[in-house]
């Protein structure tokens, strides 16, 4: 269940009329089929406490006692029903509901179907530092597959280090360009040339590594050892090879870095996916006739490699396998598991609406590009006294003593005093008089001196 309301339920779903037209999907098939789409563009609003505590507790109830279909087990242990109260009491205090006012979104655009973009501000992912932060921003937003991850590497590690190095050794940013070879053959003429031109030792501190000899290390995508390639049944690669197998563009170049005659993929294509799923319950269904609990994944892998036909389908790993094999346990697991709790399931699909707060109006700030200003609900002062000289009404202002003294003078005399039965005093408000600027600075001293 999502604790979070979303403006699409509320607003008549102008995206899943979107959805249905363009993808020819509803909204929640969209949303489990791909959901970074809805949540770029629907902007979410965790409720106050009164809304998310009985939904959260609802979730708890409902599936901290739920069995596992595999190990028959409770989902929620001991230590778990008490990091589900320390949850409960984060949410009762209001922490984990959005502040009033603030804004979680930004405007980011609208995209080619007409519909608005929004950026999450909520958690840390824009302020964590270090190199983790940019590749993953940078793979996150380039959708890399095997060769430009490589180069984007390499891109990174050459700039990282170049950074390091110049922060390190000389405390300074590296504000130059960062082609490695270019800056070798730089370094080396002016070396060459530092006898007979002033100012040619400027490289003299820089290490031209294409002095020294290469390392035998490889960054990036390495070759499979001989040993595996033949357990697994692999052939090398060779001309032969690329023309039994006819492979184009980044399968190619990642079959030459790994040095067999076709590349070893997951399962990408519909073919494999439907072939891995055909032979997984057989291979399964032979380890549980020969009592063992896993799998044979080198048999596994050493049958799909005899069937590669470097179209549909390439090679294969066992880790590969058994790490896809994985995702397939947990699916089966956790159908076994929904239907032993299908009653439970079906109470929270019609509770869904409830625990959702229709009712209440989508927050305005929600996705404003400023916040709104609202007076503190907590700590309001209540006085019992009089009122501090900062909140009273009649506020003295500050007159000369002399009203005729020379330091004043007024062009035009002030407008009468209003009739409202008082006098013009010290606690009245009195029309400015404007300072007399031809005085000099012995003079000003003098009346400044008088006056204290």
């Amino acid at each position: 269940m999502n604790v979070e309301s979303n403006p699409a339920r509320k607003r008549g779903r102008p995206k899943g009329s979107t959805c249905r037209k363009i993808f020819n999907l509803s909204f929640d098939q969209m949303l489990l089929r791909n959901p970074r789409f809805i949540a770029r563009r629907c902007p979410r609003h965790v409720p106050p406490p009164s809304i998310l505590v009985p939904a959260i507790q609802h979730v708890f109830d409902t599936f901290g006692p739920a069995l596992d279909a595999k190990t028959g087990t409770p989902l929620f242990s001991k230590q778990a029903w008490a990091k589900e109260n320390a949850v409960i009491e984060l949410a009762q205090e209001g922490y984990l509901s959005d502040i009033e006012g603030i804004s979680m979104y930004k405007k980011t655009g609208i995209d080619k179907y007409g519909l608005e973009k929004f950026k999450l501000l909520r958690g840390t992912n824009n302020v964590e530092g270090g190199p983790h932060g940019d590749i993953y921003r940078k793979f996150g937003a380039l959708n890399a597959g095997p060769r430009f991850t490589v180069n984007c590497l390499t891109d990174h590690r050459t700039w990282y280090n170049l950074q390091a190095f110049s922060m390190h050794l000389y405390g300074v940013d590296w504000d130059y360009h960062h082609d490695i070879g270019l800056i070798n053959q730089t370094s080396f003429l002016l070396n060459y040339l530092s006898d007979l031109l002033e100012g040619a030792d400027s490289y003299l501190d820089w290490i031209n590594g294409d002095l020294y000899e290469a390392t035998n290390e490889t960054f990036g995508i390495c070759k499979i050892p001989e040993a595996l390639r033949n357990r697994l049944g692999m052939e090398p690669y060779s001309k032969a090879a690329t023309e039994t197998y006819n492979i184009k563009g980044n399968n190619d170049w990642l079959r030459l870095r790994q040095g067999l005659a076709m590349p070893v993929l997951p399962p990408t294509t519909p073919e494999a996916r439907k072939y891995f799923f055909s032979q997984a319950p057989r291979f399964a269904a032979i380890a549980s006739s020969q009592g063992k609990m896993k799998i044979d994944y080198e048999a596994f892998a050493q049958e799909w490699n005899r069937s590669a036909d470097g179209k549909e389908r390439f090679y294969i790993t066992t880790e590969v396998l058994a790490g896809y094999a994985k995702t397939w346990e947990k699916v089966n697991n956790i159908r076994a598991s929904q239907e032993l709790i299908a009653d439970k399931l079906d109470l929270v699909s019609r509770t869904r609406d409830t625990f959702a707060a229709l009712d209440l109006p989508f927050p305005p700030y929600l996705a404003d590009n400023f916040a709104v200003s609202t007076q503190p609900s907590r700590g309001v002062i209540d006085f019992e006294g009089p009122l501090p000289l900062s909140l009273s009404t009649n506020a003295p202002v500050s007159v000369p003593r002399d009203a005729n003294a020379a330091v004043f003078h007024s062009s035009n005399p002030p407008p009468p005093f209003p009739e409202v039965g008082l006098e013009p005093g010290p606690s009245c408000y009195q029309p400015p008089l404007l300072l007399d600027h031809t005085l000099d600075l012995s003079q000003w001293t003098e009346i400044l001196v008088d006056d204290l």
